[in-house]
């Protein structure tokens, strides 16, 4: 009985010190109320309050408390964007709905309007003051493509520049304010003096989109992430400021980066990307140092407070939750807690895998949490339980188990030394391919509750490089797995010469040869060619029968070429639909845009035509000759905004779209609603 009340009370002392929630770093908190996702995060410059937007609103947080302090409201459809200025007295915001033309400044002290500046033709997709607070920077989005300068003091425009060719999404200033660096949907960064106001570089690299731009406080790397072409960009790059020159790529997030921000020191990166996790990166070597799981849907902004101790990270589609996670470092042990296997070798669909979170070299442990990221496209949590290594009665907390990530957290009575295994989780294959585990997050408790991290293996190493798995020359993008997006990367390459990661066969080139070993790769391990919305995004049959006749033409005749050969038919035959099909369209209803998918089996000149209730032609949307293939992703599904052929929006109502292709007429049903 005694020993029971011990274990009872050390559970409650370690419940109120809020041990299952610590970690390196920790999450301090999740900041409630909101129903919209959020696009954009802003400290006050002496970190005491958190700007965010929601969708018509800004709020205003208190940072120490954690309550909202205020809601300001400006005349917009989608307030996506904030900025404090340097003193704090002010508080920028803009929407990038496209009738939100104006940015919004705001009395921080009073929480009015102090005034409005216009002058954008569309939404403003970004904003950012200078470091002396005088002139505030902004990019226009659709259908504005330009970046402009304010005078804060005036409201009144001083420069407009016009180079780009698309929407910008990301603009910032350099630590001494002498320049201006802006990311556009056209695919580059642009480099702007500030005082002769003339383009001083172009950064390259992206074929389509840049989504956000960061310069280092110490004003030495500018940080870029974005997506290429029809694919995820899953990288992060970084540029040297001074000779304009791409100064290294970080690779490790498994679907494209939205945004990215330094620490007030230049040590370390933030990135925030669509598969749901944070990383924060080592910008001495490059390597990252933690992932912050946690997230529903995306990681879509994130913010170093000023003194770096807190970063907010902010979620979107699915998660509209603020986390705060504490930086500040805690007592440390030189214990080592792993996941293993660090990789989970294919199974068949419906099997389970079991891992194991090991540790070596455990002092006085009485209780420990650990998280563990997993590719949600190849597995599903299925189970977990406590091992033997904690003393007996050891209370195992109800696991917190998200999309891609999954917490398990324990404490006992009595403190344990030595090796063992803390836990076992078990997964249900969902798809037959190798996954990669991350342990993200470890900490240990003693008896008294004082806490403990220990280094982590198959994540961060002591030394604070990351401990990988050996890779495979075919494994391109070096994620523990040959899969279709190496099969990519070798095309996007095609023609390098020198030394490049692509040239799997080291003859100096990357070319089709290169691509079909990858492909023979794939056909030796169970990565069959599926319909994974995966490979239907990044894929399409012009492309692949485009290799196949490469290397039907070099008449390769050894087994591995062959098998490779058989592959990219077999992927073919799966990226060719059987029958030519207009989908509905989504959303629907809509307001104020709208994605009309289809599947074409043939090769066609393709039309979708509008038309109102009465039949009459409301719009007629011309996408030219398209190869046969799936077109249902946002990225190349026919896109409507709601206007007609004039540029009006239409009004509400229901409304017909009708799909001419392949000889082949087909109508659907659509609703506006406002």
């Amino acid at each position: 009985m005694t020993k029971t009340i011990i274990s009872l009370s050390i559970l409650l002392t370690l419940l109120s010190l809020n041990i299952f929630a610590a970690d390196y770093p920790q999450l301090k908190t999740i900041l409630p109320g909101h129903q919209e996702g959020i696009s954009s995060l802003s400290f006050s410059p002496d970190g005491g309050t958190l700007a965010n937007t929601g969708w018509k609103k800004v709020f205003l947080w208190d940072v120490a408390s954690r309550q909202l302090k205020a809601t300001l409201r400006p005349d917009t459809q989608l307030s996506s964007n904030v900025a404090f200025s340097p003193d704090g007295g002010i508080l920028a915001s803009s929407g990038s709905g496209n009738n939100d033309k104006k940015i919004y400044l705001w009395d921080v002290a009073s929480r009015q309007l102090k005034s409005t500046l216009t002058g954008h033709r569309a939404g403003v997709n970004s904003i950012a003051f200078s470091p002396d607070g005088g002139t505030l920077a902004s990019g226009g989005g659709y259908k504005d493509h330009t970046v402009r300068l304010w005078d804060v003091a005036s409201g009144q425009t001083k420069t407009i520049f016009t180079e780009h060719t698309a929407g910008v999404n990301s603009v910032a200033f350099s630590p001494d304010g002498s320049t201006l660096t802006s990311g556009s949907y056209d695919g580059t960064v642009r480099l702007w003096d500030v005082t002769s106001r003339q383009l001083k570089a172009i950064l390259t690299g992206y074929a389509e989109e840049v989504w956000s731009v960061a310069f280092s406080p110490d004003g030495s790397i500018l940080a870029s992430c974005g997506r290429s072409g029809r694919y995820n960009d899953k990288k992060v790059y970084l540029w040297d400021v001074a000779s304009k020159q791409l100064k290294a790529t970080l690779i490790g997030h498994t679907e494209r980066v939205h945004s990215v921000a330094f620490s007030p020191d230049s040590s370390i990166l933030a990135s925030g990307s669509r598969d749901g996790t944070v990383r924060l990166w080592d910008i001495a070597s490059g390597q990252f140092k933690a992932i912050l799981a946690g997230f529903v849907g995306e990681a879509n902004s994130v913010a170093f407070s000023p003194d770096g101790s807190i970063l907010a990270s902010g979620g979107w589609n699915g998660d509209s939750s603020i986390r705060l996670w504490d930086l500040t470092a805690s007592a440390t042990t030189l214990a080592v807690v792993s996941a293993s296997p660090a990789v989970g070798q294919s199974l068949a669909i419906g099997e389970q895998l079991t891992i194991a979170v090991n540790i070596v070299g455990g002092e006085n442990v009485a209780g420990y949490q650990a998280t563990v990221v997993f590719d949600p496209d190849a597995l599903i949590y299925f189970s977990s339980a406590n091992s033997d290594y904690l003393s007996d009665g050891a209370f195992f907390k109800a696991p917190d188990v998200g999309e891609n990530y999954v917490t398990l957290a324990s404490a006992g009575a009595e403190g344990k030394n030595g090796d063992g295994t803390l836990a076992t989780i078990t997964f249900q294959v969902v798809d037959a391919k190798a996954s990669r585990f991350f342990l993200s997050q470890a900490s240990l408790v003693d008896p008294s509750g004082e806490r403990m991290f220990p280094c982590i293996e198959n994540g961060i190493a002591e030394d604070g490089t990351v401990v990988e798995p050996v890779y495979h020359a075919e494994d391109i993008n070096e994620d523990g797995v040959v899969n279709i997006q190496d099969l990519v990367l070798v095309s996007s390459n095609f023609g390098k010469t020198g030394e490049n990661e692509a040239d799997i066969n080291g003859d100096g080139i990357v070319d089709i040869v290169d691509l079909v070993k990858v492909a023979a790769a794939l056909g030796n391990t169970a990565e069959a060619p599926s319909i994974h919305p995966q490979t239907l995004a990044m894929l399409t049959a012009a492309d692949v029968q485009s290799w196949l006749t490469q290397a039907q033409r070099l008449n390769l005749t050894d087994l591995a070429s062959q098998r490779g050969i058989r592959f990219l038919e077999q992927l073919l035959a799966v990226l060719t639909p059987a029958e030519t099909i207009l989908l509905p369209n989504y959303p629907n209803p809509f307001n104020p845009e709208t994605w009309i998918p289809y599947q074409l089996a043939n090769s066609s000149d393709v039309q979708i035509v509008i038309y109102d209730t009465r039949g009459t032609t409301v719009r007629r949307l011309t996408l030219g000759h398209q190869p046969a293939g799936y077109y249902t992703t946002r990225d190349c599904a026919a896109y409507w905004d709601g206007h007609n052929g004039l540029g009006e929006r239409v009004a509400t109502g229901v409304y017909f779209y009708q799909l001419q292709a392949d000889n082949l007429s087909v109508l659907r049903k659509m609703v506006i609603l406002k």
